[in-house]
Order: structure tokens, then C-alpha cells, then sequence
């Protein structure tokens, strides 16, 4: 998790909005990326897709099995979905959605921990981890905002 929030932080201070996450198979990291949207105009350019992007490019294959995936924040749907049909099985997270909410940041509402208990061989969430730090990111990235 250290690493995904210091790769949010990177991206904070690019420009990017306040998210990172780290793809692990065996204790080796294959890949640490913040969100991109901004940079790369792409609405889907979240964290925890670029991380899975550059995990199956270093694999060379689309195959997550065995991995799993530390991110700073609670993974939207979209990113839930990308979790799941890479085989991604074990989904680690900081800040709750709920936590977004409290400033103003938008989200669907509805993320890993909901969606983890709907779908057959869905992956295992754990949420809060280093939660008050992953919740640092978004008083980070606010602040750089009104700046």
C-alpha cells in the first residue's frame, strides 16, 4: 500500500486525481500506477486499470491469476470489473467511497466491497487499509485544486 500512495501522491503533483494502486504476485510487484484520465484524456485511465495494463504487458498475457491488487481508495465498478475478468484475486484498499464523499469527490456509490459479495469467484476485499492516509490524498489533491 506504501507504494500505491506514493505513486497517487506523483500523480497529485502532476496534475492527476488522487489515486494509485500496486499489482503484487508473490510478494513481487508488477506494477505501480496513479490515475491518468487527465493526461491521457481517457475516462477509463483509472489506477487500478493502468496498473492492470501495465501488469499484463510485463506478464505478456491478461492473466491476473494469483495477483493481488493494493489500491488507495475502494475500487468503482468499472475497476471492480477490470479486477474480476483479469483474475485478480485479492483486492486490498484504503479509503471508502463513503470517504470520497466527505469531499465532494463523485463515484457511483456502488464499489468492491458491494459488488465482491454478487459474482461467482468475485475477488476478496479488504478495505481501510492505511485508511488514513489514502484519505490524505484527497485534502492533498483539494488543496493542489484551489490552488
Amino acid at each position: 500500500m506504501k507504494r500505491a500512495i506514493a505513486v497517487a501522491r506523483r500523480g497529485i503533483a502532476a496534475g492527476q486525481h488522487p489515486y494509485g494502486a500496486a499489482i503484487v504476485r508473490n510478494g513481487r510487484l508488477l506494477a505501480c500506477e496513479h490515475n491518468t484520465v487527465m493526461a491521457t484524456t481517457d475516462a477509463t485511465a483509472h489506477a487500478e486499470v493502468c496498473a492492470i495494463r501495465s501488469a499484463c504487458r510485463k506478464l505478456r498475457g491478461v492473466d491476473l491469476t494469483g495477483c493481488e491488487i493494493y489500491c488507495t481508495c475502494e475500487p468503482c465498478a468499472m475497476c471492480m470489473g477490470a479486477c474480476y475478468f483479469s483474475g485478480i484475486g485479492r483486492i486490498y484498499f484504503g479509503a471508502y467511497i463513503a470517504d470520497k464523499f466527505t469531499f465532494g469527490l463523485p463515484d457511483l456509490g456502488v464499489g468492491a466491497s458491494a459488488l465482491s459479495k454478487l459474482g461467482k469467484g468475485a475477488p476478496k476485499v479488504t478495505g481501510g487499509v492505511c485508511r488514513q492516509k489514502c484519505v490524505e490524498l484527497f485534502k492533498m489533491f483539494l488543496a493542489r485544486e484551489q490552488a
